[in-house]
Formats: C-alpha cells, sequence, structure tokens
C-alpha cells in the first residue's frame, strides 16, 4: 500500500516539459515586453520594462528562481531530443541570468550592447 502512495506522489510532481517550456516562454515576454514585441507577441506593445530598477531585478531573479527550480523537477531522461535541446537552452539561459544579477549591471549608464534605448531606436528605425 505505501508503495503505491509514493508513486502516486511521484506521478503528482511529473511535470509535462511542453507546459513547462510554455509557460517559460510566457512569462519571459511579460517580464521582457520588447523583446516579446520582437518575436511577435502583440499582447505586451503597450508595456516597457524598467531595468533599472530594483523592483524589475527582483522580478527577474523570482523568474529564473522559478524555472530553476522547475527545470530541477524534471527528467531529463524522460525528454524526446526537441524537448532536451530546450532543456538544455531554458537551463543555460537562467544558470547565465541568474550569474548577471549578481552584479550591478543595471546601474551601468550606457552599454553598446544592449538596453532599452537602443530597442526602442531600432524600432524607430525599422530594423527590430
Amino acid at each position: 500500500m505505501s508503495f503505491l502512495f509514493v508513486k502516486c506522489k511521484v506521478q503528482e510532481n511529473k511535470q509535462d516539459f511542453n507546459t513547462l517550456a510554455n509557460s517559460y516562454f510566457d512569462d519571459k515576454n511579460a517580464l521582457n515586453p520588447l523583446e516579446a514585441t520582437q518575436y511577435g507577441q502583440n499582447k505586451y506593445n503597450d508595456q516597457i520594462q524598467l531595468e533599472i530598477n530594483d523592483a524589475y531585478r527582483k522580478k527577474q531573479a523570482a523568474f529564473f528562481d522559478k524555472y530553476e527550480f522547475a527545470l530541477s523537477t524534471t527528467d531529463e531522461k524522460q525528454l524526446s531530443f526537441e524537448e532536451k535541446n530546450s532543456y538544455e537552452n531554458i537551463c543555460w539561459k537562467v544558470e547565465i541570468e541568474k550569474e548577471l544579477l549578481k552584479y550591478p549591471t543595471n546601474l551601468m549608464p550606457i552599454s553598446q550592447f544592449n538596453g532599452t534605448y537602443l530597442e526602442m531606436g531600432r524600432f524607430a528605425g525599422g530594423e527590430s
């Protein structure tokens, strides 16, 4: 009887990876509305993130913690080739972004590589 109970608990914790990946993409779009617009997700066209403020960085940290935990409960061996590719990409992105949050990069006054000011210029120039 206890064996069945344990088995049910494992099944309860098993998560469909496609649902996880779709949720990641949707939450990422909500967190980064300019990127969402570039991906053709018009739902966020009326929004902009303020990357410099601490509240945004806290949202980022919560987002990455959420998906780090979700990925840790995913059985990679059960994934198809395509799912494993997505799994590894999401794991890499979460790891890199969590590491970047350790540094106050939001306080850099300007960056030649990325930033809202560059994205807005690309949108205005029709190059996004």
